[in-house]
C-alpha cells in the first residue's frame, strides 16, 4: 500500500511515496504524518510504516522518518478518560538514565500518542520467559533498576483505589454484566486493605503492566528494554514482580529462578506472602478494568469478558491458597 506525500522541489510540487503495510489503516497514516509535523523534530517525510502488533489499547507503528526509524504510538480511544498521561510523561524522563526504556521525542498530553526510540529486536511472547534463563534474568534486574533508585513518581498506581475507581466507572456507565464471586473478590481487598492500613507497604517506582509484550529483546546485543508506561507510579513492589509470574505462566521452578534473581537469594517467608498477595491484587485489577473495556468498545465484549473472567478465576485459586489468610494477615504486621 503506498499513500503519496507531496513535496515542494524548486517551486513545483512533486509526489513521493510512503511506504505502507497491509494492517494500517489510511486513517492512521494520516494521524502518523500529522504527529511528526506537530512534534517540529523532522525537516523531511515520512516514508514507511508497520504496523507493530501487541498493544492491547493501543496502535504501535515501527515508522521511517527522515531516513530514521522510530516508534509512533497510537492511543487507544478513550483511554485519557482512564489513564495519567502526565506520569507516564513524568516516569519515562525519570528514568531515562537507567538505559532500560527507549527515549521518548514527543508527547501528546491530550491523548497519550507519542513518538520515541525504535528498540530493535523481538517483541517477547510468554515462551521466551518460560525458556530463555537470560530473558528473566534481564526483567529481574530492569525491575530492581527502578524498584530500587529512590525515583520519586508525581502519580500514585494504588491497585486498591484502581479497583474502586473502576468500579464506580462501572456503576455509573450502568454495566449490566459482572463475574460471579466478584462480591467476593471484593470483600477480600477490603481486608487486604485493612491490613494495609495498620503497616502500609513501601511505594516504589513501578511499570504496573509488564506483560511479556512489553519487552523488547535484542538478541545480537543481549539487551532487554521495557517499553509503555501508561500505567506507571508508585506503587507496591510485589504488583510487578507477581506480574512476571503470572503473565508469563512461569510453572514453580521457573518462578523461583526469577524470584532467586530479584531479591538477590531465595525468598523469606515475608517475601512469598508478598508475591502471593501481589498476585492477587494485580489479577483482581484486570477484572473490573476488563468490564470497563467491555462497555467501552461494542463488538469486542467477548474477548473482555473472557480476559476478565480468567483473571477472576486466578483470584479464586489465590484465595484457596492454605496460606492466605495468613498473608493477609501478615501484611498488616511490621
Amino acid at each position: 500500500m503506498n499513500f503519496g506525500i507531496i513535496m515542494k522541489v524548486k517551486g513545483e510540487f512533486t509526489m513521493s511515496e510512503t511506504k505502507v503495510c497491509p494492517n494500517t489503516k489510511p486513517e492512521e497514516v494520516d494521524y502518523i504524518k500529522k504527529m511528526a509535523a506537530d512534534s517540529s523534530l523532522f525537516a523531511g517525510e515520512v516514508t514507511e510504516i508497520t504496523f507493530m502488533p501487541g498493544g492491547l489499547t493501543n496502535r504501535n507503528f515501527k515508522t521511517v522518518v527522515d531516513g530514521k526509524t522510530y516508534a509512533f504510538r497510537i492511543a487507544g480511544e478513550g483511554t485519557a478518560e482512564y489513564l495519567n498521561r502526565p506520569a507516564e510523561r513524568q516516569a519515562v524522563h525519570a528514568i531515562k538514565d537507567l538505559g532500560i526504556s527507549p527515549q521518548f521525542y514527543y508527547y501528546d498530553l491530550s491523548t497519550g500518542s507519542n513518538i520515541c526510540g525504535f528498540c530493535p529486536g523481538d517483541t517477547m511472547v510468554r515462551k521466551d520467559f518460560q525458556e530463555n534463563d537470560k530473558v528473566l534474568q534481564h526483567a529481574a534486574k530492569i525491575l530492581n533498576a527502578f524498584h530500587h533508585n529512590d525515583i520519586q513518581l508525581k502519580s500514585t498506581f494504588d491497585p486498591l483505589v484502581e479497583i474502586s475507581s473502576y468500579m464506580e466507572w462501572l456503576k455509573t456507565n450502568k454495566c449490566a454484566k459482572y463475574y460471579d464471586g466478584i462480591e467476593e473478590l471484593l470483600s477480600t481487598l477490603k481486608k487486604i486493605d485493612d491490613q494495609f492500613q495498620l503497616n502500609p507497604p513501601v511505594r516504589v517506582c513501578s511499570h504496573n503492566d509488564v506483560l511479556s509484550e512489553n519487552f523488547i529483546y535484542d538478541r545480537e546485543n543481549d539487551n532487554l528494554q521495557l517499553i509503555d508506561w501508561e500505567y506507571c507510579g508508585m506503587n507496591y513492589y510485589m504488583f510487578d514482580v507477581a506480574a512476571i509470574i503470572v503473565e508469563n505462566r512461569l510453572n514453580a521452578e521457573k518462578e523461583e529462578e526469577f524470584l532467586a534473581s530479584y531479591y538477590g537469594h531465595k525468598p523469606t517467608e515475608r517475601e512469598k506472602a508478598d508475591v502471593l498477595i501481589g498476585k492477587f491484587l494485580m489479577d483482581a485489577l484486570w477484572c473490573p478494568w476488563a468490564l470497563v473495556q467491555l462497555v467501552s468498545k461494542p463488538g469486542e465484549e467477548e474477548f473482555y469478558w473472557n480476559y476478565g473472567l480468567e483473571r477472576i478465576t486466578r483470584c479464586q485459586g489465590y484465595m484457596a491458597h492454605p496460606k492466605f489468610n495468613e498473608y493477609v494477615e501478615l501484611m498488616g504486621k511490621k
